[in-house]
């Protein structure tokens, strides 16, 4: 037992071996991207319009009584991480302050793609700066923050431990191998086995184990398609009506996902189970849009893991 851990522990080490700087390049550009999209494609200026009371929902007025956790998380704590402590002293006076930031948000990001972290790591701890403070008023809205779970853990990373040295204006040998950028990837990975994993035991607490053969997915499907044909917020593709005919949609598809997640750590074991594992859960996160339920982020993120480099230097580096 003890000398498996041992073996387990040291093929980990696997996870962080050298990548390119190509693909350290495509890491960075591909999540501040994703953020100037998601920031871009909203307006939270509208959030001044808002009453008080209204960007006042933390954790203890948002969660049921059961979730102890959450009732003991303090107020100013939510505020100390988002930055909105500043308002305890500077009031909201109108809706130029947060196009300001909103806007100030998209060109640090630009600047972290393209320069890299910049003087003292400014270019990407302002911008995670900015994205905690944007997202803030989601979340001190009612929103719930898994959406961007994982983006954020990614850019976070990347903001306090991305090499100084490495911009694309300097870069001039794209395939030179660069150990930090393989404690960062390596580092990704883990962040996404906590995520998935910690999924796979809520499941395994929540949902009894006999119960996960007896889940009606194909009634869901049927149901999805309903609320989609009456015009409810619900999207659900015509394609996936198909799923009702299959015999084990029930039987299967549910069980395969739930220890799929409990089997996330397996994926430390060697890095070539990680492209493996980005295609089963691209595939995975499309399928719940059979329900309505469309995880479009999270297959974006899943991308981060693209061997860039290996499609564009060849089999000379480890996927």
């Amino acid at each position: 037992m003890i000398s498996s851990l041992k073996t387990y522990l040291f093929e980990v080490k696997s996870i962080f071996s050298p990548i390119s700087e190509l693909r350290l390049h495509y890491i960075r550009i591909f999540i501040c991207l994703f953020f100037v999209y998601k920031i871009l494609s909203r307006d939270f200026s509208v959030f001044e319009l808002f009453e008080k009371s209204n960007l006042s929902l933390y954790p203890k007025d948002m969660y049921p009584m059961d979730r102890a956790f959450y009732l003991f998380t303090p107020d100013f704590l939510t505020d100390l991480v988002t930055f909105h402590w500043i308002h305890w002293f500077v009031p909201i006076k109108n809706e130029a302050w947060i196009n300001f930031a909103q806007y100030a948000t998209v060109i640090f990001l630009i600047l972290f793609a393209i320069v890299g972290p910049g003087p003292r790591r400014s270019f990407g701890v302002i911008s995670i700066s900015l994205i905690f403070y944007l997202w803030g008023f989601l979340w001190k809205n009612g929103q719930d923050i898994d959406a961007i779970f994982i983006p954020m853990q990614i850019v976070l990373l990347l903001a306090v431990s991305h090499p100084k040295n490495t911009s694309l204006l300097i870069t001039s040998n794209y395939s030179r191998e660069s150990k930090d950028g393989g404690v960062i990837i390596g580092s990704i990975v883990i962040i996404f086995v906590c995520y998935y994993f910690g999924s796979g035991l809520n499941k395994l607490i929540d949902v009894p184990v006999h119960r996960w053969f007896s889940y009606e997915l194909s009634q869901e499907i049927l149901r999805a398609r309903v609320r989609s044909d009456l015009g409810y917020f619900v999207q659900a593709p015509k394609f996936f009506s198909f799923m009702t005919t299959v015999p084990w949609t029930d039987s299967i598809l549910v069980p395969i996902t739930y220890l799929s997640h409990l089997s996330m750590p397996l994926i430390l074991v060697h890095r070539k189970w990680v492209v493996k594992a980005s295609v089963f859960y691209i595939s995975f996160h499309l399928m719940t849009w059979s329900i309505g339920i469309l995880f479009f982020g999270m297959i974006l993120m899943w991308l981060v893991f693209l061997p860039i480099d290996r499609l564009v230097f060849g089999k000379k580096f480890v996927i």
